[in-house]
């Protein structure tokens, strides 16, 4: 199998489910493409979910951490929401 096959086969649409972002508790799921097997992919869902989430927050000083083997993540450590996803396996 080719690279380009391989990479193409690890890309998935994995979906963020908020919990809630800022004061806001109606947020709509955030869908990702992401090559899950990418080494980088932790760093690229995250910034996915700090682009989404600056819709719903006036300040952008805050950080997006996550873990994709438990589906958890939080924005501005739990202060300005909180999110699930499916976790990664390797």
């Amino acid at each position: 199998m080719s690279t380009t096959r391989a990479q193409a086969s690890a890309t998935s649409v994995v979906t963020v489910t908020f919990d809630r972002i800022g004061r806001s508790s109606d947020v709509p799921p955030l869908p990702v493409e992401l090559n899950v097997q990418a080494p980088n992919a932790a760093d690229l869902l995250a910034e996915a979910v700090w682009r989404y989430a600056g819709k719903f927050l006036v300040s952008r000083d805050y950080a997006v951490d996550l873990d994709l083997t438990t589906g958890r993540g939080n924005i501005g450590w739990g202060r300005f929401g909180s999110f699930t996803f499916p976790a990664v396996t390797r």
